[in-house]
């Protein structure tokens, strides 16, 4: 693949080959495989509005194979912020807990989740009262208790204006003593331009500090919406948001930067393509300080780049291309450069959602993959972030024919394999039923001639798990039978595996889903 939409000169190519933002797609023997996926919340599936959707797409977080999650959901006819805690690496999920205190008569929508190093969970977001004069207004709690419990809420701004329609984004320090809000913000009369507008604590989100702090406050005709916020070294605060011109609706990603903890920022600079532009943006920076944004382009795919000095200064944007197009991208960063992405894609009218990995800082990309195992059209608004293992964890609202939403989540390991793909050795058949799979498993397949045979089931990152045969096998018809259980005798996780048959004839790879028991 090449890449699209912002590289149209040899010149600028030349310069973004120097400055490592030229993406091409990575091919190679390794990608990542993802295990089935999991329902998180625990209402009756497909009968109420569950959705993930946030500014930059921050709703889940993970210390090791803890991983958190938030959501909006609508059960009992009325709108909170969820939250849920699974233990085993998305394998499965503890009961969802409410992470607001929402009034009658009011709605929470659009949280976001941010985990310090001590592992306290900080939750933002908008709560609505739609009468008598549609009150907007954004809140804040937090769990010391790893989202058992959440503290009742306060409010995250000092705002008179109650409309607060653009949604908050939150990030904090390691320590978590500083809290980072962000959100839009418009005006009484609803054809004021909405601005940008920072809520800081720093003391650990038990107040936040007044005045608020203005990112972005722009001329009478330009309205700044979808923030997103990430922290570098605690006190140098980054912003992320997308600008819009209306009626012409002229798109652009424009970036502000704080180096004293917000008390105040930078002028703006625009970072997205001046002419094909960019709409929500998705920050995130890594251990060595780089900041990444990403954004949707539309009908060009995803656009992305990197600044190297914390943000002073982004060099030309790249593309991410997709031939479906992009929107709503999720980005996490750890280590060194090593970037995880996911956004919903448009194909024949229905959303689906694609994750794509970068190990050297977007300077090459796998091939992207499609982390649902479910039927159906209408996956959407993912939400991904990553270990330091590299295991990573995505979830995102599944719809029913676009009605109704519930959240799944899905764990993927990087692998060392790949299946098969025809032909076969001349003489070699092997078929692995059933596929998916809650074991046992049964492997059928024929030799041409009598030899040494091996059969093994090995996870993605090629270890063997089970040996089911290893030694002479006659010419014919054989079948093997795996019960799921490793070498050990012990029941295996379920996620992806692979079955590996080596053959006089030739050598075959099989992938498997092996669903929960």
């Amino acid at each position: 693949m090449s890449i699209l939409g912002s590289i149209r000169t040899n010149s600028h190519r030349a310069e973004l080959m120097a400055t490592g933002l030229l993406l091409p797609i990575l091919l190679t023997a390794q990608n990542y495989a993802f295990g089935p996926s999991v329902r998180v919340n625990t209402d009756s599936p497909g009968v109420t509005w569950h959705q993930t959707y946030s500014p930059g797409q921050h709703l889940i977080a993970c210390r090791g194979d803890t991983v958190y999650l938030v959501w909006r959901g609508d059960q009992g006819g009325e709108s909170h912020i969820y939250f849920a805690r699974s233990n085993d690496g998305g394998q499965s999920f503890l009961p969802e807990v409410r992470a607001d205190n929402t009034p009658p008569g009011c709605v929470g929508i659009f949280p976001s989740l941010a985990v310090d190093d001590s592992g306290v969970i900080h939750v933002s977001w908008l709560n609505y009262n739609a009468s008598p004069l549609n009150h907007a207004f954004t809140h804040y709690s937090k769990s010391t208790d790893g989202g058992l419990n959440f503290r009742p809420s306060i409010r995250a701004c000092d705002s008179v204006s109650p409309h607060q329609y653009a949604f908050p984004s939150i990030a904090v320090s390691k320590d978590g003593r500083r809290v980072y809000v962000v959100r839009s913000e418009a005006g009484y009369e609803m054809s004021h331009p909405y601005w940008v507008i920072l809520s800081r604590s720093t003391d650990g989100g038990a107040s936040f500090v007044s005045p608020n702090t203005v990112v972005y406050s722009p001329d009478s005709t330009t309205w700044i919406t979808n923030p997103s916020v990430a922290v570098l070294f605690d006190t140098v605060v980054l912003v992320a948001c997308d600008s819009h011109t209306p009626p012409n609706t002229r798109l652009a990603v424009i970036f502000a930067k704080s180096t004293d903890g917000g008390v105040s920022f930078r002028n703006p600079v625009g970072i997205s393509d001046s002419i094909v532009g960019g709409v929500h943006p998705s920050i995130a920076v890594d251990t060595l300080g780089t900041v990444y944004v990403v954004w949707g382009y539309g009908y060009y795919g995803v656009g992305i780049t990197a600044s190297c000095n914390g943000g002073d200064t982004f060099p030309y944007p790249g593309t991410v291309p997709s031939s479906f197009g992009g929107n709503y991208p999720s980005l996490w960063a750890s280590q060194m450069g090593q970037l995880y992405l996911s956004w919903v894609v448009d194909i024949g009218g229905q959303t689906g959602i694609v994750f794509c990995y970068s190990p050297d800082g977007g300077m090459t990309f796998l091939p992207r993959v499609y982390p649902s195992s479910l039927p159906g059209p209408d996956d959407d608004m993912p939400t991904v972030t990553a270990n330091d293992q590299g295991r990573v964890f995505l979830a995102w609202s599944d719809g029913l024919m676009g009605t109704w939403y519930d959240i799944y989540c899905a764990s993927g390991e990087l692998s060392a394999i790949q299946e098969t793909q025809l032909p076969k050795p001349p003489g070699l058949t092997c078929d692995v039923f059933p596929n998916p799979a809650r074991c046992p498993l049964r492997i059928a397949y024929s030799l041409r001639g009598g030899g040494h045979v091996k059969v093994e089931v090995v996870d993605p990152a090629g270890r063997r798990v089970a040996l089911l045969s290893d030694g002479y096998e006659s010419q014919g018809q054989h079948l093997k039978t795996w019960p799921g259980l490793d070498s050990r005798g012990r029941r295996v996780l379920a996620g992806i595996y692979f079955v590996r048959l080596a053959t006089p004839d030739g050598s075959v790879c099989r992938k498997v889903l092996v669903m929960s028991e």
